[in-house]
């Protein structure tokens, strides 16, 4: 079984003693492992309860939409806002393999850096969530 399949965990009987171990936030990027700044261009699938997702890059999160909203602290969310940025586990990870390749850091997009990185290029110095 794969991330991308329907596979939602359930934990039976987490007590003190049969200790669980969940998932809680998966990391999606076209950039190698060891690629230096690659978090700056990663996106991440983090768990937000009741069996729902979030999609986000830094402290944005994606919509159904595809358009990157900042992410309200709870209390601030209203439920019309939660349907549009909460997905399934499958559903978050396919949204966020779609996104990672558009994320744009200092003008890079992820294919940008690479061939940067093959044109011997130095590191770009990231400058944070969106930077144009």
């Amino acid at each position: 079984m794969t991330a991308t399949d329907d596979y939602e965990p359930t934990y039976d009987d987490p007590r003190p003693d049969n200790p669980v171990a969940r998932p809680t936030q998966y990391t999606v990027t076209c950039l190698p492992e060891d690629e230096l700044d690659a978090s700056s261009w990663s996106v991440t699938v983090e768990w937000r309860g009741r069996g729902l997702w979030a999609v986000k890059h830094y402290s944005s999160c994606l919509s159904r939409s595809g358009e990157w909203d900042y992410e309200m602290r709870p209390s601030e969310r209203e439920d019309e806002w939660l349907a549009e940025h909460r997905f399934p586990l499958a559903e978050a990870l396919e949204l966020a393999k779609r996104a990672a390749p558009e994320i744009v850091v200092n003008g890079f997009t992820p294919a940008d850096l690479l061939a940067w990185r093959a044109a011997g290029c130095p590191r770009p110095i990231p400058r944070g969530p969106h930077a144009r």
